[in-house]
């Protein structure tokens, strides 16, 4: 069996994990308080279905005879080198940005084919600051560190060498894995942001502190809101003032531009490996002799794909129904 087709098949692995862990917590629904709820779900998913069990897994699967110093290398985990850290720090606030963007785009789309958003109040943090800090840990950083290492980390083995592939399916699947209608377009273009960061530093420590500063911002946002601080709700405040008038929203166009390219100068500031190879690819692609898409077809390749399908066709069947209830309830 080979490599890709051991990657893929970890990932399917994961994707059935992930799923009989949303029927465990809705059949204990009743039970348990909203709160204990999400927490079981949050760690289930994060620390068991996206950490423990690719790592797991990659020791028994795909590579049984290495070693941690391995896995470091092969997900990406290393040393920032000097200045790196500075510019990642940059590509996260330019990714709080534009993932904003994407959402809203998202959410005005579903709106025009009538899907509806379910409330969803946040926690009253004035009441118990302890939430406040529960939030940030499992809605932050424990997505930053897990679902990286599901996406960005175990789609390297197989894909460091095609990096617009991997770029592009790492992003897709991270996507999908979300279950949620709500989220799939914005998080495609974000896992981009974050898959590129990857390629470009060849470290996927690079795109774990974007994905904590992208979702931490929002968490530090109701906590803002409920304290009517400016400061701290600084980007709902921003982007409520930029879509208050037709100019704001003019405004928000050539801020937007400007930030892709900020962040694109930005990645290509950085001198990796990976940085070099997707050049490469670039430049096969400019030259017309990429070709993106399955390899010459052989039973291993054979296999990869089609786990690979049917990793892409549940995610998509997920989102379709979300979709379907979004629109009838």
């Amino acid at each position: 069996m080979e490599r890709k087709t051991r990657v893929n098949l970890t990932y399917y692995i994961v994707l059935v994990v992930l799923m009989l862990v949303s029927i465990l917590v809705h059949c204990i629904s009743d039970y348990v308080s909203s709160n204990q709820l999400d927490v079981i779900f949050t760690l289930l998913t994060q620390v068991l279905g996206m950490f423990i069990l690719p790592i797991a897994l990659y020791f028994i699967l795909i590579k049984p005879k290495s070693k941690f110093v391995d896995l470091k290398d092969d997900f990406g985990f290393k040393p920032f080198k000097k200045g790196e850290l500075s510019k990642v720090f940059l590509l996260g606030l330019l990714a709080i940005f534009l993932n904003t963007v994407f959402a809203d785009i998202n959410y005005g789309f579903l709106q025009l084919v009538g899907f509806k958003y379910p409330h969803s109040a946040s926690n009253d943090y004035l009441g118990n600051i302890g939430l406040f800090f529960l939030d940030l840990f499992l809605t932050a950083m424990l997505p930053a560190i897990c679902e990286e290492t599901a996406h960005r980390g175990l789609f390297r083995l197989s894909y460091k060498d095609k990096p617009v592939q991997y770029i592009l399916l790492s992003s897709l699947l991270f996507a999908l894995m979300h279950q949620n209608i709500a989220q799939v377009i914005y998080t495609f273009f974000t896992g981009i942001m974050f898959a590129s960061a990857v390629v470009f530093t060849g470290n996927i420590k690079a795109s774990m502190i974007m994905h904590f500063m992208v979702n931490a911002v929002e968490v530090i946002g109701s906590l803002g809101i409920q304290l009517n601080s400016v400061i701290l709700a600084i980007k709902p405040v921003f982007f409520n003032l930029l879509y208050s008038s037709v100019f704001g929203k003019i405004i928000l166009v050539i801020l937007t531009i400007l930030a892709l390219y900020l962040f694109v100068k930005t990645l290509y500031s950085f001198k990796s490996e990976d940085k070099f190879s997707f050049q490469k690819t670039r430049r096969m692609f400019l030259d017309g002799t990429l070709t993106v898409g399955y390899e010459a077809s052989n039973k291993a390749t054979t296999m990869a794909n089609v786990l690979l399908v049917a990793i892409i066709v549940v995610g998509i069947m997920s989102e379709i129904f979300t979709l379907i209830w979004g629109v009838i309830r």
